[in-house]
């Protein structure tokens, strides 16, 4: 392998790999962010002002209060923001997870990239921290845009969150968080198998495996032990994960 002399700092090995990275996959970033506004903010754009409408005629037979308007529209925009939004978020997040990184850490799989990466003045950790940084970045700045957004929209409209419900940058967090978790499994698989190939069959059947296994489990049991409650599987995940 090369000296890592003509960049002997660790954190400069870091800088330039991040950078390179990032700028390498910025395209992909920027579709992610684009899909995400198609996906969730341009629905609340759309949405929003026919609720409005909605419950102006609604007001003009009920004779509603001001106060009763605002929580009729507050109401919605909580609905699409708690259970929709996060939802098609961290589905398009997971997707783009996979694709990044086979982008990312796809040199793993060929033996001459191997060695052309390996003889670079960059050390090998270095390079693969920067490289999950990149990522990172990639994936977590489209989905902040995403709910600041979102939340920017609600506050234009006069809509805010209901009592109770988890604000957008709570589930923002929780997405990203998510996305990180998801990443982070997939980069590991891509170091630990031999072929891309491997590496996405590999993640899809440790995370697709999990939840069938819990079902297979939970239906055993509810036709095995009398009494066994199988209206709700949340109840008992951490039983059958035990």
């Amino acid at each position: 392998m090369t000296s890592t002399i003509s960049s002997p700092s660790v954190p400069g090995q870091f800088r330039r790999t991040y950078a390179w990275a990032l700028k390498k996959n910025a395209g992909m970033a920027a579709l992610l962010a684009l899909v995400l506004f198609l996906a969730n903010p341009l629905i609340l754009l759309v949405s929003l002002p026919e609720q409005i409408k909605n419950m102006e005629s609604l007001a003009l037979q009920q004779h509603l209060t001001q106060a009763q308007k605002a929580e009729f529209i507050s109401r919605s925009y909580t609905n699409l923001v708690s259970n929709v939004f996060p939802a098609l978020a961290a589905a398009l997040v997971l997707l783009f997870c996979a694709v990044l990184c086979v982008s990312l850490f796809g040199y793993l799989q060929k033996k001459r990239s191997v060695d052309l990466y390996h003889a670079l003045p960059v050390g090998r950790v270095p390079m693969l921290v920067g490289r999950w940084c990149a990522g990172m970045t990639a994936l977590s700045v489209p989905v902040v845009l995403d709910f600041v957004s979102l939340q920017i929209i609600g506050a234009a409209y006069g809509a805010s969150m209901m009592p109770g419900a988890r604000p957008p940058m709570v589930q923002m967090l929780w997405v990203i968080l998510m996305c990180a978790a998801s990443f982070t499994f997939c980069m590991f698989m891509m170091i630990c198998t031999g072929t891309t190939m491997d590496a996405v069959l590999s993640a899809l059947g440790v995370n697709a495996g999990y939840p069938l296994l819990l079902l297979c489990g939970y239906t055993v049991a509810g036709l095995l032990l009398p009494g066994f409650n199988t209206e709700n599987i949340w109840d008992h995940l951490s039983v059958l994960t035990a």
